[in-house]
């Protein structure tokens, strides 16, 4: 915990590949495994449609990630699966929801930091 705040992470890998995932990556934080995805259900996240897949902003916000160097990984589970931000408060408030609704669709960091404070 840092100011604070606690971060976790959810995802939909096997705990062998959340355990590979984080250990690459040298997380500093818990990375908990939710293979059935029901997480993500229950949070509103949605699968890709076509829809999503054709979104221009989507397009836009992995040119810009593939320029600043963030090519994409090994893709562990579900390649439609889009995630989200949700910020839960020690009492179980949702502070935040953001489900993404393309590719690429994240809250700023000032937003979420606007959140927690």
């Amino acid at each position: 915990m840092q100011g604070g705040v606690a971060v976790a992470v959810v995802g939909m890998g096997t705990p062998a590949q959340t355990t590979d995932f984080v250990n690459e990556l040298r997380l500093p934080f818990p990375v908990l495994c939710d293979p059935s995805r029901d997480a993500y259900a229950a949070y509103g996240a949605i699968r890709m449609g076509i829809s999503q897949m054709v979104n221009p902003k989507g397009a836009g916000a992995i040119l810009g990630a593939v320029r600043k160097g963030h090519g994409g990984g090994k893709v562990v589970g579900d390649a439609m699966q889009l995630g989200g931000v949700w910020v839960i408060s020690p009492n179980g408030t949702v502070l935040l929801a953001r489900p993404s609704a393309y590719m690429g669709d994240h809250p700023s960091a000032e937003e979420i930091i606007a959140v927690v404070r």
